[in-house]
């Protein structure tokens, strides 16, 4: 949900979720071509989803657990993927995540990017 949205089922993120390591603000995941997932490929997403690494090399732990997620079938991660392409677009970035030391270094998490 985005911050002053009535609607609840849009999934343009940004809602700050406030915890002891800091802020963390849950991305875009709307099919918007220009800000976040219509531009991504099923294996961006799989790789996400189950690998914690976005196709930017960014690693999502500990903001997304995507060890919750790593035992999906690739088949449920495909059906997932489409599933998000038929919401609404949302456009706009979520704030980046403001993060206290050393939970600001997420480079040592999630899985090595193929661009790495």
């Amino acid at each position: 949900m985005s911050p002053g949205q009535k609607d609840s089922l849009r999934l343009g993120g940004g809602l700050e979720l406030k915890t002891h390591f800091g802020s963390f603000y849950p991305p875009n995941i709307s099919p918007d071509p220009i800000d976040e997932i219509a531009a991504w490929s099923a294996a961006d997403f799989a790789d996400a989803l189950m690998g914690g690494v976005s196709p930017r090399g960014e690693h999502l732990y500990p903001a997304f657990p995507y060890t919750s997620y790593g035992r999906m079938s690739i088949k449920d991660v495909q059906d997932l993927f489409a599933f998000l392409l038929t919401a609404p677009p949302v456009s706009g970035r979520a704030p980046p995540h403001t993060l206290s030391f050393p939970f600001s270094i997420r480079r040592l998490h999630g899985r090595v990017h193929k661009g790495q």
